[in-house]
């Protein structure tokens, strides 16, 4: 029986929810999910967790929202903004 590897599990469970919130106005990139609004935009990031193991995968998943009218550069950061940036 074939096992799979966490690193592709993670990968397929990103690739999924990307698929299925696509439709609602969501982009990928990498691990990142993201909307964008006129002055601001919502995250989704996934975080592989150092503590995964062949036998378990785990992973957090970070939200936050980022206000381009309080970002340092303004607006126009907001389609490179990370969790890290978010209000």
């Amino acid at each position: 029986m074939t096992s799979t590897v966490p690193s592709e599990v993670f990968g397929q469970v990103v690739k999924t929810v990307a698929e299925r919130l696509h439709p609602l106005g969501f982009s990928r990139r990498g691990t990142t999910l993201r909307i964008m609004g006129p002055l601001s935009c919502g995250l989704i990031e996934f975080q592989r967790s150092t503590k995964s193991s062949q036998e378990k995968l785990l992973f957090t998943m970070n939200l936050g929202i980022v206000c381009g009218d309080l970002l340092e550069l303004g607006p126009a950061a907001l389609p490179k903004a990370k969790v890290t940036d978010a209000h």
